[in-house]
């Protein structure tokens, strides 16, 4: 009887002993698997960083940098003068900086005076020319005085 306590008190231990071995090897093996998953997604993000950059320097042609706002009203004149077109343009107040991933902006004004045909391609041709500026009109008043017409444009210049 005493061995056989002897021996059950062994096997209770060694299979005590067991499972705290294999509840270790369990946890060690979830922790290699989590670590495994961490550094897959860290070469993954690695790997888009690399393309991204790429898209950056596509998106930084896009946008001229602040300095370059100072071209635009000799482009913006020199749209006009091909057209026939006169124009005043002016900046109105500051330039709101670039902030984490939107641009900045400068707000702009200019008044364009010309015959209809003449106003119109202009304003097409701010549209639709490949430019170094990305613009967005926010307000567009036409007027006329027999045959000139006025067109009173306000907008914002994009910069990076």
């Amino acid at each position: 009887m005493g061995s056989f306590l002897i021996f059950s008190f062994g096997l209770y231990w060694f299979a005590r002993d067991l499972r705290s071995e294999a509840d270790a090897i369990l946890t060690a093996r979830n922790l290699t698997q989590g670590r495994s998953e961490r550094l897959d997604t860290l070469d993954l993000l690695q790997e888009q960083a690399i393309e991204a950059t790429g898209y950056q320097r596509q998106m930084d042609l896009l946008l001229p940098n602040q300095d370059q706002l100072l071209d635009f009203p000799a482009w913006i004149e020199g749209l006009a003068s091909v057209r026939q077109v006169g124009v005043d343009f002016v900046f109105q107040g500051s330039e709101t900086e670039p902030q984490g991933g939107a641009a900045g902006f400068a707000d702009f004004s200019f008044v364009a005076q010309g015959g209809y045909d003449r106003l119109v391609s202009f304003l097409q041709d701010l549209e639709v020319a490949p430019r170094q500026f990305l613009l967005d009109f926010t307000a567009i008043k036409l007027s006329r005085a027999g045959d000139s017409f006025t067109a009173t444009v306000d907008g914002k210049l994009f910069f990076r």
